[in-house]
């Protein structure tokens, strides 16, 4: 393939935007897995308490009731 001195600059231009870009996307993704890890982190946190706060209310609940053959 051969390219005018005016096409290979053109071409130029395409690569260094579309690696400004690909950086640019990079960062953002990069940034979005740790908003993303974070999240989850905080999720598994939520469930725990969840998890923990039902485990306690079942046996309150079950503290309520009379002992069997009573």
């Amino acid at each position: 393939m051969n390219l005018s001195g005016g096409d290979a600059g053109i071409f130029q231009t395409i690569v260094g935007a579309v690696t400004d870009a690909r950086n640019a996307l990079t960062e953002n993704y990069e940034r979005l897995a740790g908003i993303a890890q974070a999240a989850a982190s905080e999720v598994d946190k939520a469930a725990m308490m969840y998890g923990n706060t039902d485990k306690a209310e079942a046996e309150r609940m079950d503290s309520t009731y009379p002992e069997a053959g009573a």
